[in-house]
């Protein structure tokens, strides 16, 4: 399952089937009164979400404190996606562990309202969306350390951070995505220092990663709130007006190691030409290891996996993986891309096997590595490339194929 397919447009986009095609779902039969006493307020915030300088989301919410009932968030929000305005209401109860009991969201568009619910049962937490007369569903298995998600607002993500904060909820949990009547499994990474620019000012906070099946967002923390969200996958920003009205730009670094990992620059030249890369190697135990090469995907694809436009980091995450699992990795920029020379728009399929060759032998001649175990991971068209050097080598030791054709590749150019 594609994941960022399901979450691609994040935060921004959720609701754009919404508000062209007419209404889906029916309201709630029952939403909590609002007259109740919700407790004290103990946080606010007004975000603003961008896109290439273009404002796509427009939301305050509020956080409330009940010792008996626990936490009730309250969303407003206007979206706006191209010439179409939806205004979004939510509120959501957790209690006192932020475990969610109850979600509910309005959407008002140009042709209706469209209403998204979940309700936590002893079963677990049951999703339901309803189209017309029919009814669609699906349920969250009890678990103990859950999210729940919103695709169109921030206010939710500025209770995870609480939750996580307060050590209430792991660092590897489930996140509940009712739009989409998805859960996925779900990690976070830090605190990390990280430095962001404010107008003229310039201010310290705290950076963690969160990690949405294969969707990363980057959550920054200052003074103890939810400062900005950024998800760079997508080039959309995030940041609380309330506390920096003229927004936030972050400094960003090179991402540091994870702990117990080991990364080193290596160069290997080949064809006429130097490429780069980054080793990646267990940092708690001794080699000589076995060891993988990634192959790319088709495009002027960096060593981390990203291109223009376009950073998912996926190749630096499984690197990361697989050395806690005890294998090193090597990860390159293709031929005209990043510190790597030549010309990627002039690379044949031809000279990405001949890099792929260089790659192996760069990878086989480093001291920490077992040349007799050295695997090929291949990704989309790197997928094409790893079976044609497995069957020219038989010293490679196994292949692994990530998101591969199921024809061949002269068939699918045709179709």
């Amino acid at each position: 399952m594609n994941t960022k397919l399901l979450l691609g447009l994040a935060i921004v986009l959720g609701l754009l089937a919404l508000a062209l095609g007419g209404p889906l779902f029916h309201r709630a039969e029952e939403i909590p009164d609002e007259d109740e006493d919700p407790g004290e307020l103990i946080g606010a915030g007004h975000f603003v979400l961008e896109q290439d300088g273009g404002r796509l989301l427009d939301e305050s919410y509020t956080l409330f404190f009940h010792p008996v009932d626990g936490y009730m968030l309250l969303s407003q929000g206007v979206l706006t996606v191209g010439d179409q305005t939806i205004s979004l209401s939510q509120q959501t109860q957790y209690d006192r562990d932020f475990l969610p009991i109850f979600y509910h969201l309005a959407a008002d568009t140009p042709t209706g309202t469209q209403i998204v619910s979940a309700q936590m049962g002893l079963a677990g937490l049951a999703m339901e969306v309803r189209v017309g007369s029919s009814r669609q569903a699906a349920e969250v298995p009890a678990a103990e350390d859950l999210a729940l998600l919103d695709n169109n607002l921030i206010g939710p993500f500025a209770v995870l951070l609480m939750a996580i904060r307060s050590e209430a909820i792991d660092r590897k949990f489930t996140a509940a995505i009712p739009q989409a009547l998805l859960s996925l499994p779900s990690s976070v990474d830090g605190p990390n220092r990280v430095t962001f620019r404010s107008g003229e000012e310039t201010f310290e906070g705290k950076r963690f990663d969160l990690h949405l099946g294969d969707t990363k967002i980057v959550l920054i923390e200052h003074g103890g709130h939810l400062a900005g969200l950024v998800n760079r996958t997508q080039g959309t920003s995030g940041y609380d007006v309330s506390l920096f009205p003229e927004g936030i730009e972050i400094e960003w670094e090179e991402d540091a190691v994870a702990e117990g990992i080991d990364e080193r620059e290596i160069a290997f030249a080949g064809d006429g030409l130097t490429l780069y890369g980054t080793l990646a190697l267990p940092a708690e135990s001794e080699g000589p290891f076995p060891a993988a090469l990634f192959l790319h995907g088709s495009g002027p694809v960096d060593r981390n996996g990203n291109a223009a436009g376009l950073e998912m980091d996926v190749y630096r995450q499984l690197a990361h993986a697989l050395a806690r699992a005890g294998f090193a990795s090597l990860r390159f920029d293709k031929r005209g891309v990043g510190e790597s020379e030549g010309d990627a728009g002039l690379a044949s399929r031809t000279d990405l096997l001949n890099d792929a060759r260089t790659a192996i032998e760069g990878l086989r001649s480093q001291p920490e590595i077992d040349p007799t175990r050295c695997v090929l991971i291949g990704h989309s068209e790197g997928a094409y490339l790893a079976p044609i050097l497995a069957i020219e080598d038989e010293s490679v030791a196994g292949i692994v194929l990530l998101a591969g054709a199921a024809r061949p590749l002269d068939e699918i150019t045709r179709w």
